[in-house]
């Protein structure tokens, strides 16, 4: 389950940093 939490933190992470540079393609 903590490696779940880990990747679902990371993809949020880098979902929230499409949303607020959605002008940068990460």
């Amino acid at each position: 389950i903590s490696r779940w939490q880990r990747i679902n933190k990371e993809v949020f992470e880098e979902l929230e940093i499409s949303i607020v540079y959605p002008n940068m393609d990460f």
